[in-house]
């Protein structure tokens, strides 16, 4: 009889026990997981941006009896910075402005060679892509942390041109132009939200600059070939470039 109530006095005190622990872990609050709220694109932003631009180039000239065309392209890189703003409009599409100032560094130069009136001429033409401007906008959905985007609007840059020739005689013709060019640029891109305030992003843009035209002229010597001829110069390309954003809400 002592040990049957021994075991049952233990299995009470037992069940005691459990069941106040169990009473506690009732009366304890239950955290729930916490959700990270979505990320915003609203708001506007300032980075930079590098890549690499493959200009076409063609340029040429004209006088009575000559016409000089030459096509071709160069490659080099492209950099600078960028500012824009972005509205979230509804929770899956966001539509932005961004305008962004770069170093270009492409050139393309061609020799030449013509005769006009039994005079032999030979010379060099050279046109410069050296800066870039774009002001565009960009839309496009988004989920996530990503952006995708198509953008478009005005390209601005500036183009120098110049040729430089001689004739059998040794009379010499110069002449060249530096102009802002403006034109337009339509492309696409991806950027991706690595937190609230910093996003990275990869953008295709062409553009085309349309067309200068400059004078050459003769500038020593007297001969039988015309005084002034009409050159031209036609700039325009593509844009692969990696940016960087850093945006304020």
């Amino acid at each position: 009889m002592r040990k049957l109530g021994l075991l049952t006095s233990t299995a009470l005190t037992t069940s005691l026990i459990s069941g106040a622990g169990m009473a506690a872990d009732m009366r304890m609050p239950v955290k729930s997981p916490v959700i990270a709220p979505p990320i915003s694109w609203s708001g506007c932003y300032i980075g930079g941006n590098a890549g690499g631009v493959s200009a076409r180039i063609e340029h040429g000239f004209s006088l009575p009896g000559a016409n000089v065309q030459s096509t071709g392209r160069d490659t080099g890189f492209i950099g600078g910075g960028q500012i824009g703003c972005n509205w979230q409009y509804s929770p899956g599409w966001v539509f932005g402005v961004e305008g962004d100032v770069n170093y270009a560094g492409v050139k393309r130069s061609s020799n030449f060679a013509f005769a006009v009136l039994g005079e032999d001429v030979a010379g060099s033409q050279t046109t410069k892509l050296r800066w870039l401007t774009t002001i565009r906008g960009r839309l496009g959905p988004t989920w996530d942390r990503s952006f995708l985007y198509l953008t478009g609007g005005a390209a601005i840059g500036g183009v120098k041109s110049s040729v430089a020739a001689i004739d059998e005689n040794g009379a010499t013709y110069l002449g060249s132009a530096s102009a802002t060019r403006f034109g337009w640029t339509v492309g696409a891109g991806y950027e991706y939200a690595f937190s609230r305030t910093i996003s990275g992003k990869l953008e295709y843009l062409h553009f085309d600059l349309g067309r200068v035209n400059y004078q050459v002229n003769r500038v020593s010597g007297v001969n039988a070939v015309a005084a002034s001829w009409n050159a031209r110069a036609k700039v325009g390309g593509d844009i692969i470039r990696a940016g960087i954003n850093f945006r304020w809400n």
